[in-house]
C-alpha cells in the first residue's frame, strides 16, 4: 500500500514535496512548475536526507527522488546529478485538459485521494500530538 507523508513532519523547509511509501522502498516527488536548473537537484538531495534521517526505518532501502519539470536540458541534468550519491531521477511532464481513457479507471477519484489525506492526518495527530 501507498502511504503519503503528512508535511507537517517537514515545516518550514519543505513546501511543495510529496513523499510516497510503497514497501520497501520511498518516493520523494517534487513538482516544479518551471524549467530544470541545476539548483533543483541539491534541493531535493537535502530533501533525501531528512527523509532518510526522519522518517526511514532501518529496514528501508534508500529513498529514491523524482523531480518532475515542465522542462530539461538533459546535459544539465546530466552534470546535475553527476556526483549526487542518493537515488534520484529528472522527468519532465506535460499538462492535459482530461484524463486519457485509458487511465480512468486506474486512478483514484479527487473523493478518494481527499478521504485517504484526511484518515492519513488523523491517524498523524492521534499518534504525533502537537
Amino acid at each position: 500500500p501507498f502511504r503519503s507523508v503528512p508535511f507537517r513532519h517537514f515545516r518550514p523547509w519543505v513546501p511543495a514535496i510529496s513523499l510516497v511509501t510503497a514497501k520497501p522502498e520511498s518516493f520523494v516527488v517534487e513538482l516544479k512548475n518551471k524549467k530544470f536548473i541545476p539548483e533543483f537537484a541539491g534541493k531535493l538531495n537535502f530533501y533525501l536526507s531528512a527523509v532518510d534521517t526522519l522518517l526511514k526505518r532501518e529496514d528501508d532501502q534508500p529513498t529514491i527522488g523524482l523531480l518532475l519539470c515542465r522542462d530539461k536540458n538533459n546535459i544539465e541534468v546530466e552534470f546535475a546529478l553527476r556526483d549526487m550519491l542518493k537515488p534520484m531521477g529528472v522527468s519532465e511532464y506535460i499538462l492535459v485538459e482530461s484524463l486519457p481513457e485509458n487511465l480512468k479507471g486506474s486512478l483514484p477519484t479527487v473523493e478518494e485521494i481527499e478521504f485517504d489525506l484526511q484518515q492519513l492526518t488523523d491517524r498523524d495527530e492521534r499518534e504525533n500530538p502537537a
